[in-house]
């Protein structure tokens, strides 16, 4: 069998468009193929032997499993590593069904005597999410798969009991993941993006996994008071781990014009969007320099009103005068202070 053919060269026909939002039967037939091939969570850790995440687990193929053939090899060889395979291959490893669906809902793409994925898609936390290809960076703006800051915050959500929040508001939801799994233990998620494409990767997404009362709005942080919420909200989630590259950083999407002002928009409006009860985690980077979130919580007016826990670790690059950051934040009471900073050596638990 010959090796697989990475897409080093892509032509765009497709990858400008979102997928087709599914109907029934196409994510029907989708889903039953990947159950058949063992394209999940469980059967990806098994494939690649490790404990298995998605930011890292492709670059562990196709270099350690060479001439494999099964059929959950070619879809991650498609969907997660972004090679080309040869159409034959395609029609005769994939049922028919769900070959014709994932061209209908244009999750691939069949050009001559090859096919190709339009999007990065893969499972994980349960759910299966589609989005940009990592290999394919468009003129609009790329949204991104699930990375480890995706998992710090999720890690979060996934402690919460069941009924825990009557509204949840996200902003910068990107694929809509943290979307989707807010809405497990809450009864009404409204998901924002300044990016259209993240608006349509993520209800696609939320079709695509049954998921309903989530409701996706094309908004900017600094615009949120205009989108007419009818009360406070539970929970507040912000993830945006490059906030200080919006600049060069395409995947950004949002319209103010450095990561400061991003900061300020997000943490100037919670105490007008959390009830007494409520909860915000956001997961950014933090400027290095002593006593920046406290300065910031004064300038927004927000130092008397709200507590904000801040975990901080180290960021990747050593030479980088950022550092990682989670905070929890929620309504000050009398006597407490208004900002807690503690250090992690190492990395946020994933």
């Amino acid at each position: 069998m010959s090796p697989p053919r990475p897409s080093s060269v892509l032509s765009m026909d497709g990858l400008d468009q979102p997928p087709q939002l599914p109907d029934v039967s196409q994510t029907e037939a989708i889903k039953t193929e990947f159950e058949r091939t063992g394209f999940s969570e469980a059967g990806l850790a098994s494939r690649f032997t490790l404990t298995w995440k998605p930011p890292r687990c492709e670059r562990y193929y196709p270099a350690n499993f060479p001439g494999r053939s099964e059929a959950i090899d070619l879809l991650i060889r498609l969907f997660m590593v972004g090679c080309t395979e040869p159409r034959s291959l395609v029609e005769q490893q994939l049922s028919r069904s769900a070959y014709r669906a994932l061209l209908d809902c244009r999750l691939l793409a069949a050009e001559g005597s090859d096919v190709r994925a339009t999007a990065h898609v893969a499972p994980w936390a349960g759910f299966f999410l589609a989005a940009d290809r990592r290999d394919a960076l468009l003129e609009a703006d790329h949204v991104i798969s699930p990375d480890v800051s995706t998992s710090h915050v999720a890690s979060r959500l996934l402690t919460l009991p069941e009924g825990a929040s009557k509204q949840v508001l996200e902003v910068g939801t990107g694929s809509g993941v943290l979307a989707l799994i807010a809405r497990r233990t809450s009864e009404r998620v409204i998901a924002t993006d300044i990016n259209e494409r993240a608006i349509a990767f993520g209800k696609f997404n939320a079709a695509f996994n049954g998921v309903t009362s989530v409701h996706f709005e094309r908004c900017a942080c600094e615009e949120i008071g205009s989108l007419g919420l009818e009360r406070q909200v539970d929970l507040y989630l912000f993830n945006s781990s490059g906030v200080f590259e919006v600049g060069t950083f395409r995947s950004i999407a949002f319209s103010v014009a450095d990561g400061e002002g991003l900061l300020t928009s997000a943490y100037g409006s919670l105490p007008k969007l959390l009830t007494d009860e409520g909860r915000a985690v956001l997961r950014h980077e933090l400027p290095s320099r002593p006593g920046y979130m406290e300065d910031l919580l004064v300038r927004v007016g927000a130092h008397e009103q709200l507590h904000v826990e801040h975990e901080v670790t180290p960021h990747h690059c050593e030479l980088s005068e950022l550092r990682s950051s989670l905070a929890v934040v929620r309504r000050r009471k009398a006597g407490e202070p208004g900002y807690v900073l503690e250090e992690v050596n190492d990395e946020l638990p994933s």
